[in-house]
C-alpha cells in the first residue's frame, strides 16, 4: 500500500523498501563501523527468524534490555517483522523497576543484553498474562508495535503502547516537512526506553538515512555529544532545551554547519536559547514540537529569527489533532487557557495494564472531528494570535492566600525575562499554608539578580502571582528522562543552605579551584572536598556544565570517563593532576 510517500503500515516494511532500492548505502554507523542497508536486512531476517524458532508468536509482548548499538537496532526492526510487540527498556533503570514494567506488560519473552532471548515465567496478575497470544498478522490482531514506560502519579510505571500508524506519523512529517531522506543523518543517543528512539532510528532507516549510534555513557558529556555531531555530518538533531543549553558552548564559531534541522520540545524554547542555537548551528532551521508520549507527534512551530518570547507549540501537523478545552469544556478562544488534549495518527492504543488495554484516559472528540483523544494533563493558553502556548500541568494548579495560581503561568512570565534561563515555580509546604517559590537559571555567565528579576516580575502579573521566594540555581535538577525533578527542587526551596562543621576544606590550589566551581555548578556552598558530586545533588547535565567549566578554568581537557570516576574534588584534583 502507497501512502504518503510510504509503503505499507509497518517500520519494517518502510525499512525492507529502502534496503532493496539501495542496499550498499550506509544504515548503521557505530563507533566508526558502518553496516550497509542489505547487510542489516539479511541480520534483521535472521534474528526474526531465531525469534520466531524461540517461540515468540504475533501478539507476544517481548522486553528488550539492551543498550544502544547494532544489535538493539536489529532486535526494533526484526520484532516488527515477527508481529511482536517490543516493550524497551531503560537499561540504567534499577532491576526491580525493570521487573516491575515486565510484569505489567506481561512479557511472555525478554532478551537481555547479550541477545538471549528467554521465556518469562508466568504471573498472575490479571488474565493478560495467562491468555494466549492472538495468531495471524499484528494488523487483524490489532497488537501495538512498540511499548514505552512513563513514570505514573500512582507510583507504578504507566505502559504507553503505540500502534504501527503511530510510529509512522513522525515518519511523515519528517519527509514532508524536513525532506527527510537517504543525505539524511541522526544522532542516536537517548535511552532506548525513551520515545526519541522513533526519530534517533525509525525516521532515519525508514527514509534512507544513517542512525549513527553514541556509544553507551558518553551521551553525558555535552563536549562528546558537540564533537560527534560535527565529526558524523549529523543533519537533523533533537536536543531538550537544557541540553541544548550545554552543549552549544562546545560548538566552537558555529562548527555544527552540516545541522539543517535541530528539533527542540518538552521544556520552554526561550529567545536568547534561539538566538545562541542559531549561532551554534548557522545552515539549521530551529522547530518547537509537542510530542508526549501517548502521542509522539502532535504540533510544530518552526521558530524564526525575530521571534521575540518563547516560542510557541504551533498548531496541529497534518493528520494530528489538538484541542484546548477550558474548565466549562468549551474550546478555548484567544485570551483563554485550558487543557490540552490531542489525537490523530499518532494516538496510542492506551495503558498497558496486567497485559490488557486500558483506554480510560482517552475521550471522545466531541468537539468536532469524531475519534478518540488523550487527557495529556498539560495546560495551555491561546494567544491573540491563535497560537497555543504551554503553560504547565493542569492539575499543578495551588491556592495561596485564597488566590488559585497556575505556576506554569508564572514560569511563562520568568522565561520571559531575559537575565532568566531556565524557571521552575512550585508550591513549596509552609506553617501557614503553601507559598510560591521559583528556582531559576542565568542566561548568561552573568549569574541573576534575583531581586531585579521579582522586581520585574511584578509588572507581568499580579503580586499575588510573584513567588516569596526566588533562587538562583547554577542548574536544575534532571530525572533520567531529562525532565526537571520537581521533588528534589521543593526539598532544595525548603532548605536554607548551611556549611556542615566537619566540611573539608582543600588543601591546595587547585582543589580550591574545582570546589569553587563545583559549589557554583551544583548550588551547594557548603560541600567540601570529600563530599560526592551525587550526594551534592550532581546529574548528567551538571556533569556536562562542571566539565566545561573545568576545561575552560585549567585548560586541561577532561574525558568524560574521568566525571564518572572521579565522585569527590579531591579525587578529580588527583585526575587532573595525572593529565597534565
Amino acid at each position: 500500500m502507497e501512502q504518503d510517500g510510504l509503503l505499507g503500515r509497518h517500520v519494517h516494511a518502510q525499512f525492507a523498501a529502502q534496503a532493496s532500492r539501495r542496499p550498499a548505502a550506509t544504515a548503521v554507523v557505530v563507533d566508526g563501523t558502518t553496516t550497509a542497508y542489505g547487510a542489516l536486512a539479511s541480520l534483521v531476517l535472521d534474528r526474526a527468524g531465531a525469534l520466531r524458532e524461540a517461540g515468540v508468536r504475533p501478539g507476544d509482548v517481548v522486553a528488550c534490555d539492551r543498550p544502544r548499538g547494532l544489535p538493539l537496532v536489529v532486535d526494533l526492526l526484526a520484532a516488527d517483522a515477527a508481529g511482536a510487540t517490543l516493550l524497551l527498556l531503560n537499561p540504567d533503570d534499577p532491576h526491580a523497576r525493570k521487573a516491575t514494567v515486565r510484569s505489567e506488560a506481561a512479557a511472555r519473552w525478554s532478551v537481555g543484553p547479550t541477545g538471549t532471548v528467554t521465556a518469562e515465567p508466568r504471573t498472575a496478575r490479571g488474565s493478560g498474562a495467562d491468555t494466549p497470544a492472538t495468531d495471524g498478522a499484528r494488523a487483524t490482531s490489532g497488537a501495538p508495535a512498540l511499548v514505552f514506560a512513563t513514570s505514573g502519579s500512582t507510583g507504578t510505571p504507566k505502559l504507553v503502547a503505540l500502534p504501527p500508524d503511530a510510529l509512522l506519523a513522525g515518519v511523515r512529517w519528517a519527509r514532508s516537512r524536513l525532506g527527510a531522506g537517504p543525505d539524511d543523518r541522526y544522532l542516536f543517543r537517548t535511552s532506548p526506553g525513551f520515545v526519541t528512539v522513533l526519530r534517533h532510528v525509525v525516521w532515519p532507516l525508514a527514509t534512507g538515512g544513517v542512525c549513527v549510534v553514541m556509544p553507551h555513557g558518553l551521551e553525558k558529556d555535552a563536549g562528546e555529544v558537540a564533537r560527534a555531531l560535527v565529526r558524523e555530518r549529523i543533519t537533523i538533531t533533537t536536543f531538550i532545551p537544557s541540553a541544548l543549553r550545554v552543549t552549544i558552548p562546545h560548538l566552537d564559531g558555529g562548527a555544527a554547519t552540516s545541522v539543517r534541522h535541530v528539533l527542540c520540545g518538552a521544556e520552554p524554547l526561550t529567545e536568547p536559547l534561539r538566538a545562541a542555537t542559531s549561532t551554534a548551528f548557522p545552515a539549521a532551521e530551529i522547530h518547537n514540537l509537542y510530542a508526549p508520549t501517548e502521542c509522539p507527534m502532535v504540533t510544530h512551530h518552526a521558530c524564526a529569527p525575530e521571534e521575540p518570547g518563547e516560542s510557541p507549540l504551533g498548531p496541529a501537523i497534518h493528520g494530528a489533532v489538538l484541542r484546548v478545552v477550558t474548565e466549562e469544556g468549551h474550546l478555548a478562544q484567544a485570551g483563554e487557557s485550558g487543557e490540552l488534549l490531542v489525537g490523530g495518527e499518532s494516538l496510542s492504543s492506551g495503558y498497558l495494564r496486567a497485559g490488557a488495554l486500558d483506554t480510560s484516559h482517552l475521550v471522545d472528540d466531541r468537539w468536532g472531528g469524531g475519534g478518540r483523544l488523550h487527557r495529556t494533563g498539560d495546560f495551555a493558553r491561546v494567544g491573540h494570535d491563535g497560537a497555543v502556548h504551554y503553560a504547565g500541568r493542569s492539575d499543578d494548579f495551588v491556592k495561596v492566600r485564597g488566590f488559585r495560581v497556575a505556576p506554569g503561568e508564572v514560569e511563562t512570565a520568568l522565561h520571559a525575562d531575559p537575565a532568566v534561563g531556565n524557571a521552575v515555580v512550585l508550591a513549596v509546604p509552609g506553617t501557614n499554608g503553601p507559598r510560591l517559590a521559583a528556582a531559576v537559571t542565568s542566561s548568561t555567565t552573568a549569574g541573576v539578580d534575583t531581586d531585579a528579576v521579582a522586581a520585574r516580575l511584578a509588572q507581568r502579573i499580579p503580586q499575588y502571582m510573584v513567588p516569596s521566594v526566588i533562587a538562583a540555581l547554577t542548574d536544575l535538577p534532571r530525572l533520567a528522562n531529562g525532565k526537571v525533578d520537581r521533588a528534589s527542587l521543593i526539598e532544595a526551596l525548603r532548605a536554607t543552605p548551611t556549611a556542615s562543621p566537619e566540611v573539608e576544606l582543600p588543601h591546595d590550589e587547585l582543589e580550591a579551584t574545582i570546589l569553587g566551581i563545583w559549589r557554583r555548578v551544583l548550588d551547594a556552598p557548603g560541600a567540601g572536598t570529600h563530599d560526592t558530586f551525587q550526594s551534592a545533588g550532581g546529574d548528567s547535565l551538571a556533569a556536562a556544565e562542571l566539565a566545561f567549566l573545568l576545561e575552560d578554568e585549567l585548560g586541561v581537557e577532561i574525558p568524560s570517563t574521568v566525571l564518572r570516576t572521579a565522585r569527590t574534588v579531591s579525587e578529580l584534583a588527583r585526575a587532573v593532576r595525572s593529565l597534565s
